[in-house]
């Protein structure tokens, strides 16, 4: 392949999110050549929290190439067959194909001496949105101090691990609005809020909307 008039000689199974604005071309050695390829819109920053760089290449090992390129397929029927919430789906399946080929970066280059035990952090606070989630608790766990601790989480994905935290709670009343019948109360209780008014509130001002608006306007009719 050729990025910015360099070529670069790579292997099967490899991944590489071109920028929009770079010149590029690929060509087989030889042989029989297969791809698949999209091209996408999105924020200037959408990298920020994953550890893919533009125009690089990804080589994908250890068997996740088939697992990538399954996800990769679904964004292409999603996207084809132009169902109702498609576009929301093409996204959310974008987020995950692009979140599991960082996962693959090496780990050292990402995340240095704090890499897997960030990863495990971060997939508890979305696992369990409920649990009264404390920095400072959180930093002890590291033996880091507050300050230290939220710079590195923060450098490693690109969030704050406040935000992590309200973003998984507000992640898990959207599923509970649209595929429960439950109360504000009972949501709101369910992802970790005190009180239905906290909630309502951090709800609108993430999604721009209260909930119970969110629950009129998205969910699914049967």
């Amino acid at each position: 392949m050729t990025v910015g008039g360099v070529e670069i000689m790579t292997e099967p199974n490899t991944f590489i999110v071109y920028n929009k604005r770079s010149y590029h071309k690929y060509r087989s050695c030889g042989g029989v050549y297969v791809n698949d390829w999209m091209e996408f819109d999105a924020p200037n920053n959408f990298t920020d929290s994953l550890s893919i760089s533009f125009d690089t290449p990804i080589t994908i090992t250890g068997g996740h190439e088939r697992e990538i390129s399954s996800v990769f397929r679904s964004i292409s029927d999603t996207f084809y067959s132009r169902s109702r919430h498609g576009a929301e789906t093409c996204s959310l399946l974008m987020q995950a194909m692009l979140n599991m080929v960082s996962d693959l970066c090496p780990a050292e280059k990402r995340y240095g001496r704090y890499h897997g035990e960030l990863l495990e952090l971060r997939r508890e606070i979305y696992g369990s949105p409920d649990r009264d989630w404390k920095i400072a608790d959180m930093a002890k766990r590291f033996h880091l101090n507050k300050s230290y601790f939220q710079e590195i989480y923060k450098s490693t994905f690109g969030t704050s691990c406040g935000a992590d935290i309200i973003n998984s709670r507000v992640e898990c009343a959207k599923g509970a609005l649209l595929n429960t019948d439950k109360s504000m109360g009972e949501i709101a209780e369910a992802c970790g809020y005190g009180s239905a008014v906290h909630f309502s509130r951090q709800f609108a001002s993430v999604t721009g909307c209260p909930p119970t608006t969110f629950r009129k306007k998205y969910r699914t009719e049967h």
